[in-house]
């Protein structure tokens, strides 16, 4: 498993700033992953994880996210190096 933790913070009403902070890798069993839900409590209470975990330097990202679709519980979004993001309420 490889997950990305990271900050947005909107720039206008089409386009967040994206700012990435964590990064981690490694196997679900180890880390006890249940839902995205509990794994998103575990990475905000700043929890010790069994898995390979680094901070992410910011000064030199320039990240971007361009909103292309949205309604209550959808965004679609394309990112500044072509990546698209599909993201859901939960």
């Amino acid at each position: 498993m490889v997950s990305v933790a990271a900050r947005f913070k909107p720039v206008s009403e089409r386009r967040v700033e994206v700012k990435f902070e964590r990064s981690l890798l490694g196997l679900k069993r180890l880390i006890n992953y249940q839902s995205p839900r509990s794994f998103i409590q575990q990475l905000e209470s700043n929890q010790p994880l069994p898995a390979i975990d680094f901070n992410i330097e910011n000064r030199d990202q320039q990240g971007w996210l361009d909103i292309t679709y949205l309604d209550e519980d959808l965004r679609i979004g394309r990112g500044n190096e072509g990546s698209v993001f599909v993201l859901t309420k939960g």
